[in-house]
């Protein structure tokens, strides 16, 4: 009776109960919370706050600000003009007119600093009738370059409709003239024509000396000239003294001229070209031979650019020689301290009533205070060089401005020599101040 109750009851409770609850509790509550919730909130809030925000930011607001502000003042500024305040004028010569031709040349000069030529009204003789102004102009006087367009500039063609003498036509320029009063004594010729003057003629009066004051303001004198038929060169022909009719337009610059604010000009090309002066000796003539010898001073650092000279008409070879000290200490060249700065074949004189020019030194001679004298020599091929008998004495002054000063000296009637004293060189001496 003992072992069949024993096995029964044992493997029944033992194998049943012990294996369902074991797994059932265990390994389901374990994957199901432990993973799901770690992973979800962790990766989320983690790059869609930090990366979106970050970079957006960053780029943007470097890269737009430091191009921009950089660049922009210089490339805006040159286009802003700057203010340029001008005060307009206007010198009546006389409508009281008593002849006529073609044109008229005449002389301006500014006597109180700079100024602009802006335009003229003239005086034509027929009213109603179209006409075509030309307008030239040239540094120092129109005297001696009547026949020639060399240092002349065309600066305007205007067509209008006469207005007939009492009422002036005007003409008005499409860009100013400037008159520097630092350049050639302030001096600057004009050449106002009509070129169809078949069909009216410009209208002018007998004047009492060409080359005579005739009218001036504070700012600018007015100088009579001469009338003119035929276009400006070699065919023209002039009649003098003849005093221009109308009215000249002016404007005086007083804060600068009308360039761009940030302009790079001014510190490039001013310094570059100094501005031109002339002393004229004189044109008096009355004696001549081949050649002059004279003395030159310098009150300032200056520099020699060239010469104009009073020689009779014809075709000539010039030559124009230098020496540091005064021409007697070597008038022969035996000690060939003289060098040769010019030479110069098939010059045309342009007759005893006006200069001719030299063509300006290709190497300027500079000319210091302290070098004390430095002699020049002017000689043509031909006895035909004008100059007048000196009034004081062989180096004795004879002209001056404030940069330079001019002594009598010798006619010379071959190479070197020098026989003939004292002589005054007749012409101008053309130069500029040194830095």
């Amino acid at each position: 009776p003992t072992p069949p109750p024993t096995p029964s009851p044992t493997p029944v409770p033992t194998k049943s109960p012990t294996p369902p609850p074991t797994p059932v509790p265990t390994l389901p509550p374990t994957p199901v919370p432990t993973m799901p919730p770690t992973p979800p909130p962790t990766p989320p809030p983690t790059p869609a706050p930090t990366m979106p925000p970050t970079p957006p930011p960053t780029p943007s607001p470097t890269k737009a600000p430091t191009p921009k502000p950089t660049p922009a003042p210089p490339t805006l500024a040159p286009l802003t003009l700057a203010p340029v305040t001008t005060t307009s004028f206007s010198l009546e010569t006389t409508q009281n007119d008593n002849n006529g031709a073609d044109g008229n040349f005449f002389d301006l000069q500014a006597t109180n600093g700079d100024i602009q030529i802006t335009g003229f009204d003239i005086n034509i003789k027929d009213a109603g009738v179209p006409f075509t102004a030309e307008i030239y102009s040239r540094e120092g006087s129109y005297q001696g370059h009547e026949t020639s367009l060399a240092g002349w500039t065309k600066h305007d063609t205007i067509t209008s409709v006469s207005q007939g003498t009492g009422a002036l036509s005007p003409l008005v320029l499409s860009n100013p003239i400037l008159i520097s009063a630092g350049v050639s004594n302030g001096l600057r010729a004009f050449h106002v024509t009509l070129i169809n003057s078949a069909n009216t003629g410009i209208r002018y009066t007998n004047g009492s000396g060409e080359g005579n004051l005739y009218v001036q303001d504070s700012h600018l004198s007015f100088y009579e000239g001469r009338g003119s038929k035929g276009v400006l060169g070699s065919s023209i022909s002039t009649f003098a003294p003849r005093i221009f009719n109308g009215i000249i337009h002016y404007q005086l610059p007083t804060s600068g001229p009308p360039t761009p604010v940030p302009t790079v000009a001014p510190p490039v090309p001013s310094p570059t070209t100094a501005p031109l002066i002339e002393l004229m000796t004189t044109m008096q003539g009355g004696n001549g031979q081949a050649g002059n010898f004279f003395n030159i001073e310098a009150k300032n650092p200056i520099s020699i650019s060239g010469f104009e000279i009073h020689a009779k008409s014809g075709t000539y070879t010039v030559e124009v020689f230098t020496r540091d000290g005064p021409y007697a200490d070597d008038l022969t060249n035996a000690g060939g301290s003289w060098q040769k700065i010019q030479t110069l074949s098939g010059l045309v004189g342009n007759g005893e009533t006006f200069l001719t020019p030299l063509p300006l030194l290709n190497q300027p001679i500079n000319v210091l205070p302290s070098d004390g004298m430095r002699a020049f020599y002017v000689k043509l091929d031909a006895a035909d060089i004008k100059y007048t008998s000196g009034p004081n004495g062989e180096g004795q002054k004879y002209a001056e401005d404030s940069n330079i000063i001019f002594y009598e000296g010798r006619g010379v009637s071959g190479t070197f020599g020098g026989a003939f004293s004292p002589r005054v060189f007749n012409g101008k001496i053309i130069y500029s101040v040194l830095p």
